[in-house]
């Protein structure tokens, strides 16, 4: 994979860097949790979260931005941010602990096999729509544990089982790509 700077010097790369470095503020305001500021101003670098996640995407592909660098950033990007919200929700027993471990080895077994995919074939296996939507529904879960919805609420219980179920199945999903890619091409 070759990588030169004008492959990451982008609107669209800037934007999944920024929402990457959304980790630090969010870090700083989850250590100051219960002050009555924290919770909105949470909400707000969420919205800038996921107002970037949308638009580094469109972007990239409205402007022919769609890079070898951005393949890999946008999904580390969104993966780092999840993994962090997921570490401090738990970490403030707002959601258990085997939640976490669902979602990282996911995750990491995922990014494995892109490791391996691209190794073998030069190919990075590119988010789609169903991870897209997974991560989306996953950032539900934590977003309505940050803001007092909880177990026993019906409409929480029903987006939390759903996260997981869609958890499994996109890693069917990615695990039937990669199988597919590894076969055509080796």
């Amino acid at each position: 994979m070759n990588i030169d700077y004008k492959s990451i010097v982008n609107l669209s790369n800037l934007l999944t860097i920024i929402r990457l470095l959304l980790v630090i503020p969010l870090y700083v305001l989850f250590q100051s949790w219960g002050q009555s500021f924290v919770r909105e101003s949470i909400l707000i670098l969420l919205i800038i979260a996921a107002v970037t996640d949308i638009l580094d995407g469109y972007l990239a592909r409205k402007f022919g931005h769609i890079t070898e660098f951005g393949k890999i950033l946008d999904p580390i990007s969104d993966k780092i941010l999840i993994a962090f919200l997921l570490f401090e929700v738990i970490r403030l027993n707002l959601l258990p602990y085997n939640y976490l471990i669902i979602v990282i080895l996911r995750d990491i077994l995922i990014l494995i096999g892109g490791i391996y995919c691209s190794k073998k074939t030069g190919i990075i296996l590119q988010s789609n729509f169903l991870g897209k939507i997974t991560a989306l529904v996953i950032g539900i879960v934590i977003f309505l544990r940050i803001f007092g919805f909880s177990f026993g609420f019906i409409a929480f219980d029903v987006i939390f089982y759903l996260s997981i179920f869609l958890i499994i199945v996109s890693f069917i999903v990615y695990l039937y790509r990669l199988i597919k890619v590894l076969r055509d091409k080796i």
